[in-house]
C-alpha cells in the first residue's frame, strides 16, 4: 500500500494522514527529510541533535496536522516546526552550558571568607572570625 501512496497528490496524502493514516504521513515527510536534516544540522551543529530535532518536528507535525491549512504546502509548514524545535534545543543547550559554568556560590563564599591562621596573626586588630 505504501507504494501506491507515492502516486497521490500532497492534498490527498494530507487528507489521509488527517484520518490517521501513518503511511500517508510518512509519504508526506519523506521527500522533505534531507532538507530538514540539513537545516537542523546547520542550526545545531550536531548530527545526533539534528536527527532528534527532525524526529521531534515530525511527531509535532503529525499531532498538529489539523492546523495545516488545506491550500498550504507541507514543506514550509514542516520546516517552520523544525526551525522552532531547533531554536528550542539551542536555547536549552545554551542555558545548561551557562549554568554549568557558574561556580557554586556557597563554595566560593567559603573560600573567600576563610581566614588562614597566618593571616589572622599578621593583623592584630582582627579579633576573631568574621
Amino acid at each position: 500500500m505504501g507504494q501506491m501512496l507515492f502516486d497521490r497528490s500532497e492534498a490527498e496524502l494530507i487528507g489521509l494522514a488527517r484520518k490517521g493514516d501513518g503511511a500517508a504521513f510518512a509519504d508526506l515527510i519523506r521527500p522533505h527529510y534531507s532538507a530538514a536534516f540539513r537545516m537542523a544540522y546547520g542550526m545545531l551543529h550536531d548530527s545526533q541533535e539534528a536527527e532528534d530535532a527532525v524526529q521531534d518536528a515530525a511527531f509535532t507535525a503529525w499531532k498538529k496536522l489539523g492546523n495545516l491549512r488545506a491550500e498550504s504546502p507541507m514543506r514550509p509548514w514542516f520546516l517552520a516546526i523544525l526551525a522552532n524545535r531547533c531554536r528550542h534545543v539551542s536555547k536549552t543547550r545554551s542555558r545548561s552550558v551557562a549554568s554549568a559554568e557558574i561556580p557554586d556560590f556557597a563554595t566560593t563564599w567559603t573560600c573567600l571568607t576563610r581566614r588562614s591562621p597566618a593571616r589572622s596573626e599578621s593583623h592584630p586588630r582582627q579579633r576573631g572570625p568574621v
